[in-house]
């Protein structure tokens, strides 16, 4: 074999001049003997990031340093030239591709292995593509290592590849580019690096800023100067797992339990032996344990942290540092750009596209990206150029899908879950176990052991699958609590109003409504409502979109129903989680392992257990603590479902409680909707000192500003309360009270602040109706029926005032206050009305002027004689009387509020019937009423009629548009679903009718999310096909005007 002559100066490699002789050489050896060859393509990686921190002093030694060591562990016929700046090329005789993949993988384990010694010492990686002759492959060899080279760079650098793999798809233009523009921030990420004292640096960035390649460039460099480097990405769906983001960072590298003393160790031994170096992205919603961790790390030496955040935001970190991603200049996006398409871009496609993209690269690369997949983007003489007008095009529409943030991707569906404060420890392996299953099943149910902690591994499970695209819930995840249901029959209502269908009662209804939504629906406790179980398959044939999550101590035994148990803690996840119960409570101290195994002997591993025995370590020894578990007697009588350990130590709880205490607690257990702390301490007579105890003992559970009673707690206490029926009424008395103080608000502050609150309380509300009604307790029902009957009308929820009340006056029947029962008879008359039940309606209009009749004026007949004018529908003068008389009623009485309420229907009558001059007149003197008396519904309804008028020729355009919107943003403001439906209609026909077909569009969408929320699926199905109309029209007219974009 011929011995290469002409040697590299810098490398001792053979010359890139030799290789041509070389592979003809091998070449006309195959053809003679059939001896089959290879070809390595080997390309030190980062090698600019090496010349750029260190200089090319560095650079070279490290050339030097892979050519010596390749050269150590290949073969002696083997063949090593130096191709290009960082690029080597490798010939091997007598060699097939399995071979040659075995022989280059030892040659890149021995040339990556330790660091190269230069000015400082460095590491390097290198990244091989290998070919062989006997591969079917029409390419020639070199263009076969080449791309597998540049593949094995473009896939994470640093690795070997000797195939092509799957197929892929067509590559992004611009990965694996590198970005330009950044030296200033790598330098002073480099001058960090190399301060001692410096523990954290911020990196300020918006989105768009390129974060993805910084941060993998920061990473090399690190890597470079011989450090550890690991990514810690908050996630909002993880960030109630115990130590998740650094279990994750150290994912495969040893084995470790994912306790926080194995993690800890694993950082140490970074930060120790190399140094560890940490990116941090998403920071506040890392999981506490791991920020815990870190920041000691930080503080014991040995580690350093880049965290990046949004301008304005806060981190996770306190910075000793700061740099910000700042928008590129147009010179620095055309040198990337053309470094990364293979060719110069003319100035002013540089100039759009900077424009366009805000000069940021993650906005700048989607649109070059849509440039290139539309065919926008052409090149012409070697330089690369678009119209602008298709610039302006793609960017668009970019803007118009919703895709100017960094991720481009959907937006999150909406998931109301509950928060816990307490992390979940232990529990990784089971979850991502059951997400599998979950995924692939539509009915799942959690089955365990009261306080196993179905509830909060439920919660974890359904926030995971929601932010999943393949978790099938598209639409929504939500929790319905089945505690707060009101027996089986309330259960289609629940779920129906969990999924934004308020007030279905039947199951047919709800399935109907759903149709092929993609829900997902946590039914917590569903022991409560078992004997509806048997609904649930049925319902889920017909709603093909739905997902049933369940939590029940028993299998429901249905069809197609796939249970998972859930276990208790593992020994280990045991210890941490008891660990961390004392930490919560404020004892640092270690415990004895051997007192830890004796208190997991006698509690168990349940979590609720645990918590509730952690909490008690504040004032009892670990000694004291056997103690008082010893006390009980062993033959406890299990609660049903429940653990017997659990049972043991909640009542063990219990006896350390004063029978004042145990009373308090079993009153709280009653509130079926959660409560707040005002409300927990009048219905139980407690302390805001002894909530907060109950808290730090793990016997209440705080969610923001709510408080709730774990459900095998609250059972335990309840079945305790010596007497059940004083301690119910005194919590439906608290909600009475709440009541009357929410009624008694001013009528702006009352329909915003207040009914937000009723939001909050409506089950407990509720509750405490229905209890108060049964017992005909008339003063606690007043201010309950008075604030209902407005919260139900404001919010659209018509269905379910109307069930209520009805319940409401069958337990009032025979009652002696005629005024009070009027009320009743007259809610259920406008809420008959709202849902198109005229007749019904006015028949008990009528019955509740029957009532008020032998009584005389009262705020009461006021208002059921202006219900009276508007369920006359039909008749005009009749029920201009009734306004009239309502309007007369009430101005006598003073009640401004009622008066301009009526003799604002008189005007919204005018304009019904098309009489625009009376009606335009009569709106705005209604509307000069309603801004007087602070009457925010009225007055929504009020400027969506003056638009409509002022459409219909009153206004210009202009006018006509600043009313609906000013009537919209009210109506959004306080949840009036019904004038926001009138006033987004207005708005989009107003910008229809100007030729505003985007804005149209929009405009009827948000119209018909309003009527979703009125519960009129017809006038919404009208309201989604006027907003189509308006989007191809708006389409069609800026296909015709580019320009117009």
């Amino acid at each position: 074999m011929t011995v290469s002559r002409v040697l590299d100066d810098l490398t001792g490699a053979a010359a890139r001049s030799e290789l041509a002789p070389a592979l003809a050489e091998f070449a006309a050896r195959r053809d003679a003997a059939g001896e089959h060859h290879a070809l390595a393509v080997m390309d030190v990686d980062n090698l600019k990031s090496l010349n750029d921190v260190y200089g090319h002093a560095t650079g070279d030694a490290a050339l030097r340093a892979v050519a010596a060591r390749a050269l150590g562990a290949l073969r002696s016929g083997d063949r090593l030239f130096r191709y290009g700046g960082d690029e080597f090329v490798i010939l091997l005789p007598d060699t097939d591709r399995a071979g040659a993949e075995a022989i280059l993988r030892r040659v890149h384990q021995h040339v990556t292995a330790d660091p190269v010694q230069a000015a400082v010492w460095v590491s390097v990686g290198v990244s091989v593509g290998v070919a062989a002759t006997d591969e079917r492959d029409g390419r020639d060899l070199f263009t076969r290592a080449d791309d597998r080279a540049r593949r094995a760079k473009r896939t994470g650098r640093n690795a070997v590849l000797a195939d092509d793999g799957e197929a892929a798809p067509p590559a992004d233009p611009l990965s694996g580019s590198r970005l330009q523009g950044r030296d200033p921030q790598l330098a002073a990420f480099s001058a960090f690096l190399a301060t001692p004292g410096l523990a954290v640096l911020r990196v300020d960035a918006p989105a768009g800023a390129g974060v993805t390649r910084f941060l993998d460039e920061l990473a090399v460099r690190a890597r470079q100067a011989g450090r550890a480097v690991r990514r810690l990405d908050g996630r909002a769906s993880r960030s109630g797992l115990h130590l998740w983001a650094l279990d994750s960072a150290y994912a495969g590298v040893a084995h470790h339990e994912g306790v926080e003393r194995d993690l800890a160790g694993l950082m140490a031994n970074d930060a120790e032996a190399r140094g560890l170096v940490l990116l941090v992205t998403a920071g506040p919603s890392l999981d506490l344990g791991s920020v815990r961790l870190v920041e000691a790390r930080l503080g014991a030496g040995g580690a350093k942290l880049v965290e990046v955040v949004a301008p304005g935001a806060h981190g996770a970190f306190a910075p000793d540092e700061r740099l910000q991603l700042t928008p590129l200049a147009p010179a620095e996006v055309g040198a990337w750009l053309g470094a990364a398409l293979g060719g110069p871009l003319d100035g002013p496609l540089v100039a759009a596209l900077t424009a366009a993209g805000e000069g940021l690269p993650g906005r700048v690369a989607r649109l070059v990206g849509r440039l290139v997949a539309s065919g926008a983007l052409v090149r012409r003489g070697g330089v690369w150029s678009a119209e602008p007008s298709a610039v302006a095009r793609e960017a668009a529409r970019l803007a118009a899908e919703g895709e100017a943030g960094e991720s481009g991707g959907r937006a999150a569906p909406r998931v109301t879950l509950p928060a816990w404060e307490t992390p979940l420890v232990g529990r990784a392996p089971w979850l991502r176990s059951a997400g599998a299953t979950a995924r692939e099943h539509r009915l799942v149910t959690l089955v365990g052991a009261g306080g196993a902690g179905k509830s909060r591994l439920a919660a974890q499970l359904a926030l995971e699958l929601a932010h999943d695209p393949a978790g099938g819930a598209a639409d929504g995840t939500h929790w319905v609590d089945l505690r707060s249901v009101g027996g089986a029959g309330a259960l289609p209502g629940a779920l129906a109003e969990a999924a934004g269908l308020e007030g279905v009662e039947d199951a047919e209804d709800l399935a109907a409504r759903l149709g092929t939504r993609e829900l997902r629906l946590v039914l917590d406790n569903a022991d409560a409502v078992a004997e509806w179980a048997g609904g649930l398959p049925r319902l889920l044939a017909r709603a093909p979109g739905l997902s049933l999550l369940v939590t029940s101590r028993m299998p429901l035994r249905l069809p197609g129903e796939v249970v998972l148990a859930v276990p208790a803690l593992t020994h280990v996840a045991a210890r941490e989680l008891f660990r961390h119960g004392m930490r919560r409570v404020g004892v640092q101290d270690e415990p004895d392992e051997r007192l830890l195994d004796e208190v997991l002997l006698r509690v168990g591993r349940e979590p609720l257990a645990l918590e509730l025995a952690a909490a008690w370590t504040r004032i009892l020894s670990g000694p004291e603590l056997l103690a008082r578990l010893d006390e009980q007697p062993g033959s406890l009588v299990a609660v049903p479902g429940m653990q017997p350990l659990t049972t043991r130590f909640i009542d063990v709880a219990r006896r350390l409680m004063s029978e004042e205490e145990q009373a308090a607690l079993g009153t709280l257990a009653l509130i079926p909707g959660g409560f707040t702390a005002e409300d927990g301490r009048e219905a139980s007579g407690a302390s805001a000192f002894f909530l907060l105890a109950l808290l730090e003992r793990s016997l209440l559970r705080r969610d923001g500003e709510r408080y709730s009673v774990h459900s095998a707690i609250a059972e335990r206490f309840r079945a305790a309360l010596a007497d059940v029926e004083a301690a119910e009424g005194r919590v439906a008395r608290t909600y009475s009270g709440l009541a009357r103080r929410l009624g008694e608000l001013p009528g702006r502050e009352r329909t915003e602040r207040g009914f937000k609150r009723v939001d909050a309380e409506r089950a407990n509300l509720e509750s405490a109706l229905t209890w108060l009604a049964k017992r005909r307790d008339v003063a606690g029902v007043w201010p309950l029926v008075r604030l209902l009957r407005g919260y139900y009308d404001v919010r659209g929820r018509s269905r379910r005032g109307l069930a209520v009340f009805r319940q409401v006056d069958e337990a009032l029947a025979g009652a002696v206050d005629a005024e009070l029962l009027a009320w009743v008879r007259e809610a259920r008359g406008l809420f008959h009305w709202q849902r198109g039940e005229v007749d019904a309606a006015r028949e008990c209009v009528a019955d509740a002027l029957a009532l008020l009749a032998p009584g005389g004026p009262n705020a009461t007949f006021g208002m059921v004689l202006n219900t009276a004018g508007i369920v006359m529908d039909g008749d005009f003068d009749e029920q201009v009387g009734y306004f009239d008389a309502s309007a007369r009623m009430r101005a006598s009485l003073g009640d401004e509020f009622g008066e301009a309420q009526a003799r604002g229907n008189v005007a919204l009558l005018l304009a019904s019937r098309g009489r625009h001059e009376e009606a335009y007149a009569a709106l705005q003197v209604a509307r000069r009423n309603y801004v007087a008396v602070r009457h925010d519904s009225g007055l929504a309804l009020t400027l969506a009629s003056m638009a409509q008028q002022a459409h219909a020729g009153r206004l210009p355009a202009a006018g006509a548009l600043a009313l609906a919107r000013e009537g919209l943003e009210l109506a959004e403001r306080i949840g009036y679903p019904y004038g926001a439906r009138l006033a987004a209609t207005a708005m989009a026909e107003v910008l229809a009718a100007g030729g505003r077909g985007e804005e149209a569009a929009a405009a009827f969408a948000r119209a018909a999310r309003w009527a979703h929320e009125e519960e009129r699926p017809a006038l919404e199905h009208d309201l989604h096909e006027r907003a189509a109309a308006a989007r191809l029209a708006g389409q069609a007219a800026l296909a015709a005007d580019p320009e117009s974009a």
